[in-house]
C-alpha cells in the first residue's frame, strides 16, 4: 500500500517517515515533498499513493488545492489531512472536497495515525476486492451478451423470446428504429467511436468482435433522426479508420437482425473483393454486377488447348484476368470460371505429360496442400490476391506445356487442328486426309508413328476429352454434349466415355464439381 508525505515542514516530513517502521505494517512512503504542486509530479512521474497524508498551510499549493486535485485526478486515493489549526471550517471544507480524514498536529502520535491508516487500508483492500469480483460478473455478463448477440445475427429467432433475453441480460436495445452497422477495418480507439456514434444520434450500442478487422455494431437510434447526422458520423469514423463501413438503415424488431445481416453479407463480400472503399448503406441494394460471358471464354479457351496454340491461350487467360480487374462482375461468376479454366488448363497439361512421358510433374498451386483448386481459389477474398495467385500458377503450367510439347509432324499437326476444329462433323481418315493432300494410308502411318496411336483411336480421345472440358464448362445435357463432339448415338458416347474415363458422364460431372 503506496503512501505519499506532504508536509512544508521537514521535521514533520522526517518524522513521519522514519518514527514508523512502515514495512512491517504493509505500507511503503513513495515520496515526502513540500508542497501539493510537488505531489502531483511524484503522481504523475514515480506512481499513483494509495493514501495521501497532507498538511492544509503549504506554499505554491496548499492541501485543500492538492486535495481537490487528487480527487478530481485520482479518486480512489484516500487523502488524511493534518493540521495544526483547530477550525472547524477547515475540517468542513476539507471533508468536503474529499479528504477522508482530518487530524489535528497537536493530537497526532504513531498509535492514532497508524490505526487510521490500518483501518483505510482495509477499505481499500475490500474495495479493491469488490472491484474485482464486479469486473468478474461484468466480464461474464458481457460474454452472455455477445453469445446472444451471435445467435442474433446467425439465427432466426423469435421476437418474444428475444425480448425476455434482452431484459434478463440487462440490455438496453430497443425493438424499435434499429440500426446494424458493420466496420471493416481495425478499430483501436473505440471510445472516440463511441462519442462520434452519440452525436450521430445512435445509442445503446452493442459490439460484437467478428474477427480481427471486423465489427459489429447494433444501436437504436433517435425517433426523430436530424436528415444525414448517421452518414455524416459514419464518415467521420471512415476518416479516422480506414476501411469499409456498411450500413442497414432502420429496422423494427429483434427478429429481423439475422435477415438483415444475411442480407447485408453478399453486399460486403462484393465491395470487398473489389477492394472498393466508403461508407455503403444496404438500402442501396446489391449493386449491380456485370455479366460474365462463359461460353464465349471457354470455348475459345478449348479450342486454343485442343489445337496446341498455347501461345494464344496464355494471351487469353491474361486478357480476361485484366477484365475481372476492369469490370464488376459477381465474386461468384469469377470464382467459377477461374476454376473451370485451371481445371481445363490442368487436364492440358496431363495430356502433354501422358504423351512426352517426361519425369517432372506437372506444377501445382502453390500452397494447395492437396486442396482442390477449386476450394483454394474461394480462399482468396479479394480480387487483386485471386488474379496474383492464378496468374502464377497458369504462368507455371504454360511453361511446362511449352517445354514439353510434342511437336507432330507437319502434316500430322495439319490433320490435328483439322479434327480439332470440325470435332461436330463426321471425320473419316480419307475425309482428313483429302484436305491436307495426301493419301489416307500415309496419313495413318504417320498418325501411329507421330501420336502412338492409330487415328479413329486418336479422334475418339479427342472427342472424349471435348466432352469432359464440356460437362465441367457448361450444364448441357449429356445428349446435347454427345452432339457437340461428334457422337451421334449418346448410348454409343456414353460406353465409350466410360470406358475412357471409368466413369459415366453424369458421374463425371458431379465428381469433378
Amino acid at each position: 500500500m503506496k503512501i505519499l508525505i506532504v508536509d512544508d515542514e521537514q521535521i514533520m516530513r522526517n518524522g513521519l517517515r522514519v518514527t514508523v517502521d512502515w514495512e512491517s505494517y504493509g505500507f511503503e512512503i513513495i515520496d515526502a515533498v513540500a508542497n501539493g504542486k510537488r505531489a502531483i509530479q511524484v503522481c504523475e512521474e514515480k506512481a499513483v499513493p494509495d493514501i495521501v497524508i497532507t498538511d492544509i498551510r503549504m506554499p505554491v499549493m496548499d492541501g485543500l488545492e492538492l486535495t481537490k486535485e487528487l480527487t478530481t485526478r485520482y479518486p480512489h486515493t484516500k487523502i488524511i489531512i493534518i493540521s495544526a489549526y483547530d477550525d472547524f471550517k477547515y475540517a468542513q471544507q476539507a471533508i468536503g472536497l474529499g479528504a477522508s480524514e482530518y487530524i489535528l498536529k497537536a493530537d497526532l502520535d504513531c498509535d492514532a495515525l497508524l490505526a487510521v491508516l490500518i483501518k483505510m487500508k482495509e477499505q481499500i483492500e475490500q474495495q479493491r476486492s469488490a472491484e474485482k469480483e464486479q469486473q468478474k460478473v461484468n466480464g461474464l455478463m458481457e460474454q452472455l451478451q455477445d453469445n446472444f448477440l451471435l445467435r442474433l445475427l446467425s439465427t432466426p429467432c423469435y421476437e418474444g423470446d428475444v425480448q425476455r433475453k434482452i431484459r434478463e441480460l440487462d440490455m438496453e436495445l430497443l425493438p424499435e428504429n434499429l440500426y446494424m452497422i458493420q466496420f471493416w477495418s481495425d478499430i483501436r480507439d473505440r471510445e472516440e467511436i463511441k462519442v462520434i456514434l452519440e452525436r450521430s444520434g445512435l445509442h445503446h450500442g452493442y459490439w460484437l468482435a467478428s474477427s480481427k478487422n471486423h465489427y459489429i455494431l447494433i444501436a437504436n437510434g433517435d425517433e426523430k433522426q436530424e436528415k444525414g447526422r448517421i452518414p455524416a458520423g459514419l464518415e467521420q469514423i471512415r476518416e479516422l479508420c480506414g476501411g469499409n463501413i456498411y450500413c442497414s438503415g432502420p429496422f423494427d424488431g429483434f427478429g429481423q437482425i439475422y435477415m438483415k445481416n444475411k442480407d447485408m453479407r453478399p453486399v460486403m463480400e462484393f465491395y470487398n473483393f473489389y477492394d472498393r472503399k466508403g461508407v455503403f448503406y444496404y438500402k442501396d441494394g446489391m449493386p449491380e454486377a456485370g455479366e460474365l460471358n462463359y461460353s464465349r471464354n471457354l470455348s475459345e479457351f478449348l479450342l486454343l488447348l485442343e489445337g496446341n496454340y498455347l501461345k494464344e491461350a496464355r494471351q487469353l487467360i491474361i486478357e480476361i484476368l485484366m477484365d475481372f480487374a476492369n469490370k464488376m462482375y459477381n465474386p461468384e461468376d469469377i470464382y467459377e470460371l477461374t476454376g473451370i479454366l485451371c481445371d481445363m488448363a490442368r487436364e492440358k497439361a496431363k495430356e502433354i505429360y501422358r504423351l512426352s512421358c517426361c519425369a517432372e510433374e506437372i506444377p501445382h498451386w502453390e500452397g494447395s496442400d492437396g486442396m482442390m483448386i477449386k476450394q483454394r481459389i474461394r480462399r482468396y477474398k479479394k480480387l487483386v490476391e485471386l488474379t496474383e495467385a492464378s496468374e502464377g500458377y497458369f504462368r507455371s503450367l504454360f511453361d511446362y506445356m511449352e517445354k514439353y510439347l510434342y511437336h507432330y509432324d507437319k502434316i500430322v499437326s495439319q490433320a490435328v487442328r483439322y479434327m480439332n476444329e470440325h470435332l461436330e462433323e463426321d471425320i473419316s481418315l480419307k475425309a482428313v486426309a483429302d484436305v491436307i493432300y495426301c493419301s489416307a494410308p500415309y496419313l495413318s502411318s504417320l498418325f501411329k508413328k507421330e501420336t502412338g496411336s492409330n487415328f479413329s483411336e486418336y479422334l475418339v480421345n479427342m472427342r472424349i476429352r471435348r466432352a469432359q472440358n464440356l460437362l465441367l464448362s457448361t450444364k448441357l445435357p449429356v445428349s446435347e454434349i454427345a452432339q457437340k463432339v461428334g457422337i451421334a448415338n449418346c448410348s454409343y458416347f456414353i460406353r465409350v466415355f466410360a470406358r475412357i474415363t471409368g466413369v459415366t458422364p453424369v458421374k463425371y460431372r458431379n465428381r469433378e464439381q
